[in-house]
Parts: C-alpha cells; sequence; structure tokens
C-alpha cells in the first residue's frame, strides 16, 4: 500500500507540474503543426499622406499553464525580410543584417503572452509573407515545443479559403462569391460595409450553407459582419 501510494504521488507531481503551451487566436486554439493565414490589415493614419506601408498583423498568442521562462523562434521561410517580431516588448526585424531567424526569450508571467508579428506589405499590389513560429519551454524543449507556420497577406487568391473560421463556423470569398457554412440553420443577417463605414450590402441567411452574390460591388476593399444564432464573425476583404 506505502508503495503504491508513493507511486500515486510521484505520478501527481509529474502531471502537476507539466508545462502546456499553446498557439491561439481570439481566445480559440491553432493546432500544433497547422498553418495560420491572417488578413488582418492595419492601416497607418498617416499612410496616405506620408506613403507609410499598410502591415498586417495577425494577433497570435502564446498560452502557458505556469510560470516559466520561455523560448520563441521566428524564422522568415522566403528570405525576404520586412518581418518585425516582438516578444515581451523586444523588437527585430528580419533581414536586418542578413538574419532572419529571431529567438527570443522572456520569463513568463500570466497566462497568455501576444506574439507581436508584422508584415510590411508593398506600397502597391499584393504581399505575401511566411514565417515558421517555434516556442518551447526553456530547458524542455523536446517535451514542450509547439510550431506553427503564419502566412500573412493581402492577396486575396491566398486569403479566399481561409478568410474567417472560428470554432463552428467558415465564410470564405472566391470569384466575388460569399461561401458560408455555418454550425446549424437560424436566422443570420450579413452586412458589408466600405472602408469609409457606408453599408453597401445587407442579406438575410437562414440555411446553415449558401453562398452570396457580390459581383455588383466593385473592385475594392470592404468589411462584413454576419451576426446572428450562435455566430458574431466580422473581417476585412479584397474584391478583385
Amino acid at each position: 500500500m506505502k508503495k503504491f501510494f508513493t507511486l500515486f504521488l510521484l505520478g501527481f507531481s509529474i502531471v502537476a507540474g507539466a508545462q502546456t503551451l499553446t498557439f491561439s487566436h481570439e481566445g480559440k486554439t491553432i493546432d500544433n503543426g497547422t498553418t495560420f493565414t491572417s488578413g488582418n490589415i492595419y492601416e497607418d493614419p498617416l499612410g496616405d499622406l506620408f506613403q507609410i506601408p499598410d502591415e498586417v498583423r495577425p494577433q497570435i498568442f502564446l498560452n502557458c499553464s505556469s510560470n516559466e521562462t520561455i523560448v520563441c523562434v521566428v524564422e522568415d521561410v522566403d528570405r525576404t525580410g520586412g518581418v518585425k517580431f516582438c516578444f515581451g516588448g523586444d523588437c527585430q526585424v528580419s533581414g536586418t543584417n542578413g538574419i532572419y531567424t529571431i529567438e527570443k526569450e522572456y520569463a513568463f508571467q500570466g497566462t497568455a503572452l501576444d506574439i507581436q508579428l508584422d508584415f510590411v506589405l508593398p506600397l502597391t499590389g499584393y504581399g505575401t509573407g511566411r514565417t515558421i513560429v517555434t516556442a518551447w519551454v526553456k530547458g524542455k524543449e523536446e517535451t514542450t515545443k509547439v510550431s506553427i507556420q503564419v502566412v500573412m497577406s493581402n492577396d486575396p487568391e491566398i486569403l479566399s479559403s481561409v478568410l474567417s473560421v472560428d470554432a463552428q463556423n467558415e465564410v470564405t470569398i472566391y470569384n466575388k462569391t460569399l461561401y458560408y457554412h455555418l454550425a446549424s440553420d437560424g436566422n443570420r443577417s450579413l452586412t458589408i460595409y466600405g472602408l469609409n463605414g457606408v453599408q453597401v450590402m445587407n442579406a438575410s441567411l437562414n440555411t446553415a450553407n449558401g453562398s452570396v452574390d457580390l459581383s455588383e460591388l466593385p473592385k475594392g476593399v470592404y468589411i462584413y459582419r454576419l451576426v446572428g444564432k450562435d455566430v458574431d464573425m466580422q473581417r476585412k476583404f479584397i474584391l478583385k
């Protein structure tokens, strides 16, 4: 009995002391080994005046089950430069001095830490940045390592298949058609706005799956919002 009790305590201490690292976006876990694509564009208010390029900011968080020193590595896959990586307030841009793999450490305090990635877009046209983001607990790389690929782009062909996804609902836009796949039937409203905030389209969606024709909208950048039963989604998208 004493031996069993000792083994039980040992097993409990191992489980209790285990560290779990996960990546997440908007409170939803990004599975280890998968690709996360973002078209979340930040536009500097003075960008047009001073020719400041827009940036894609994926808004990814690293979550840890305990306070540990975390190692995080960002690799600029395309080796084109222009990916800014900030971790715990320390920032570096890929391509500086020919360095395309950036490694940083941070003493984790809390439950979530912002993995700040910014990809600088060209002043005109489309741009895409690809990075591999890897993290682990310092000294425990073999048992705690997690890694994802992050794609940052304003190219509608890249964004079309993964424009917006949550735990149960998905919206995609391709060839001026918006496709939706939702968890269930129900009353929902789809509203599309221009960047000036003016509503340009509204539609009622009652089925779990379907499509909405966007061909009457001219080329440009828009924002859609889908709200109703079990869903509240809003994203920017581009029509070519």
